[in-house]
This record gives C-alpha cells, sequence and structure tokens, in this order.
C-alpha cells in the first residue's frame, strides 16, 4: 500500500507531494513496557501506526514480547492490527497472566476489548451516520 500511495511522479494522486523514504519513516511507534502485578512478568509492547484518511496507506501493526530472565526479548505476538487503530490501555481483565487489549476502532466510534491474540472479547459501538472522507 505504501508503494502505491507514492507513485513514481512524485505526487500521491491529488496533487500534493508524496512522501519519500521508507513507510517507517512516517509511522509513529509507541512503546509501552509493563509488569504484571500477579505473575511478575515483565511485557514490551510496540505499536507501529500511521494517521490517514481515506485511500491513504493502513500501516498498523502491533508487537508483544516478553522480557526472559536473560533480557531477551520473546516474541509472543507480532501481527497486523485488524479492529484496533488506538491502544488506550493493556491490561489483564480476567487476571489469568495474559494480556488484553483496550482501544478505540479507526473512526473512533467503537471501544473494543481484544486478547492479545486479536481475538474480540467484547465491543461498545456508537451510532455513527456518514462517512468521515
Amino acid at each position: 500500500a505504501w508503494m502505491e500511495h507514492h507513485q513514481s511522479n512524485g505526487e500521491n494522486g491529488d496533487g500534493a507531494t508524496a512522501l519519500a523514504g521508507d513507510w517507517s519513516d512516517h509511522t509513529d511507534f509507541t512503546t509501552h513496557i509493563l509488569r504484571h502485578p500477579k505473575t511478575g512478568v515483565t511485557w514490551v509492547a510496540i505499536h507501529a501506526h500511521t494517521d490517514h484518511g481515506c485511500g491513504g496507506p493502513d500501516i498498523n501493526v502491533w508487537g508483544l514480547f516478553r522480557v526472559a530472565r536473560d533480557g531477551s526479548l520473546v516474541t509472543v505476538e507480532d501481527r497486523k492490527l485488524d479492529t484496533l487503530y488506538a491502544i488506550d490501555r493493556i491490561i489483564d481483565v480476567d487476571n489469568d497472566g495474559k494480556l488484553e487489549l483496550i482501544g478505540k476502532t479507526w473512526l473512533g466510534t467503537e471501544t473494543v476489548l481484544t486478547r492479545a491474540n486479536g481475538d474480540e472479547v467484547s465491543r461498545l459501538a456508537m451510532k455513527f451516520h456518514g462517512c468521515p472522507c
């Protein structure tokens, strides 16, 4: 999607100048370091995302890593976020030692609770009447 968005003519299709470089040069990275209060496990969560309009590149990936005893990172999840575009909280809602995410959908009209693997647990939706474009 990034290469499609940045055509070789130097414009992104609507007359605006295309952004040069790799997608990661224009992406926000949000990092959280958490220690589980019950298990004592330390987690590192990284969310790479970019704000975009309709038709823009959809950069929205998330990684969850467990810190091993030797300080190395063990990958637990490394995936594209399907539903969430903003992560508001990372918590253990059912006290099972596994993390869940609370966040918002692309337009911010729905709050979603998912497991770290992306399985949806619950959703609270507001009515939406229109297109943001």
